[in-house]
């Protein structure tokens, strides 16, 4: 398949293959960009009525928007007959990779978790269950944002789901909730059971359930209880373990109801989160070697950045005004131009900032999850202060910010400005970053002004 052509996609090399299919590098002639391509088995789509089916739920699921989920592009069939998805190609590790280097942090397991319960919750509003969460279909990228992958795989909620061949695999299996296990009918507390234990294993570098042969292994699944999380790591809070035990509840009923669910009780918790967008990256060796500091935590070093300066502008906001008005601040997503990599910045910087000024100086933040819930599945970047004044309104903030972000050739424009929720604008600023080898001392500078 190297080098043959399909459709406009020229395939370039082969990044990996299952029982789901092969998937390949490809470039995309038409729009100058590289892709993934996934070329699934003939029996998925033997008959015409289950082409239909998966075509449509491949275009429920392509209808996901969210920073944590691989963009699926297209769905196409090659001359020989042969059903293809197109996707998003990430630089990156698979979360796999990951678990193989070893046993991770109760900080680094939560920040990767919170984000795929994310991407997850997006999905499950849609009623839309993924059905085979593993840490094989999870990208981390090189920044550490986590994206779910094959979500054109995912089964509608509801659906009753047979154990097949296909799906009987040790490694797949392993993740499987014990309703998927049974054929039961299915919902979004499959994917909560699939992270939980996602999370166990993060977390202990043991999966909860193993066995040599597969009828062993779902029975565990089914009839006994995992080893116990504190006893395998005594660190872990009292209150994550809380979190881990409900997710991997036998009876769905019991479990978190959705991954939202999931995730809020994540960030409650005692865990930090390090950001909506990111999480540390622990690279081998190799991987130091090939990729810069600096480039590498570019768009971390921006997210410092805007932090930075929007508590200067909070700082530098009208001070006569009643504090009650004052202390509740709605951040507004971002809009972000020039680079389409920076994207998910629209909505991640409404969960980071509303976090990090939640708490600071009496203020409060919006909860972001409310806010970006009352705008619906497109969210995009906000520009207009009318429209984000009646958003504001609606929470009793007393204050809202409006931010950008644009790539301008190799630089970085970095804006923020703060408003009353009566309009009046208080304050602005704005830094630059001449490229991205200079984001440390752009860093520096804001650091002086606040």
């Amino acid at each position: 398949m190297i080098g043959k052509t399909v459709s406009h996609y020229t395939i370039t090399g082969e990044l990996g293959r299952g029982g789901m299919g092969v998937v390949y590098r490809a470039h995309d002639d038409r729009l100058d960009r590289d892709v993934a391509l996934k070329f699934l088995p003939p029996n998925l789509t033997a008959d015409s009525v289950a082409k239909e089916r998966f075509i449509r739920e491949a275009r429920a699921a392509s209808s996901l928007d969210h920073q944590n989920i691989c963009t699926i592009f297209d769905v196409g069939e090659s001359d020989d007959g042969q059903t293809y998805i197109v996707m998003a190609y990430y630089e990156g590790q698979t979360l796999k990779s990951r678990i193989d280097e070893g046993q991770q942090s109760a900080e680094a397991a939560v920040n990767v978790v919170v984000q795929i319960a994310d991407g997850l919750a997006a999905a499950h509003r849609k009623g839309i269950v993924h059905r085979d969460v593993k840490p094989g279909n999870i990208i981390v990228t090189p920044e550490g944002v986590a994206k779910i992958l094959d979500f054109g795989l995912a089964k509608l909620s509801g659906t009753k789901v047979e154990l097949t061949a296909q799906d009987s695999t040790l490694g797949t299996a392993a993740y499987m909730s014990p309703e998927q296990a049974r054929g039961d009918e299915i919902g979004s507390g499959t994917d909560v059971w699939s992270l939980g234990v996602i999370l166990y294993e993060l977390l202990t570098g043991k999966r909860p359930f193993a066995a040599e042969y597969e009828q062993a292994l779902l029975y565990g699944i089914l009839n006994e209880n995992p080893a116990p999380l504190s006893d395998l790591q005594p660190d872990v809070p009292e209150d994550l373990v809380a979190i881990v035990e409900r997710a991997l509840t036998k009876d769905p009923d019991q479990r978190y109801a959705n991954a939202e669910e999931f995730a809020a009780d994540l960030r409650a918790g005692s865990i930090a989160i390090a950001s909506a967008v990111g999480i540390p990256v622990q690279r081998s060796a190799s991987t130091r070697k090939s990729i810069s500091p600096i480039v590498a935590g570019g768009s971390a070093v921006v997210i410092l950045a805007l932090v930075a300066l929007v508590f200067w502008v909070v700082q530098q906001g009208d001070s006569g005004a009643s504090e009650v008005e004052k202390s509740v601040i709605a951040v507004m997503p971002f809009t972000v131009q020039g680079d389409e990599e920076l994207k998910y910045l629209e909505t991640g910087m409404v969960d980071l900032l509303s976090r990090k000024l939640d708490g600071a100086a009496s203020l409060r933040g919006v909860d972001p999850n409310a806010l970006l819930g009352r705008l619906g599945d497109n969210v995009r970047g906000i520009r207009d202060p009318g429209e984000a004044q009646t958003l504001a309104t609606g929470f009793n903030a007393g204050q809202f910010i409006l931010g950008s972000v644009t790539k301008i050739g190799s630089a970085i424009q970095l804006n923020a400005s703060l408003y009353d929720t009566d309009g009046t604008l208080q304050t602005e600023a704005e830094t630059t970053a001449e490229n991205e080898s200079q984001l440390m001392s752009s860093i520096d500078r804001l650091a002086q002004l606040v």
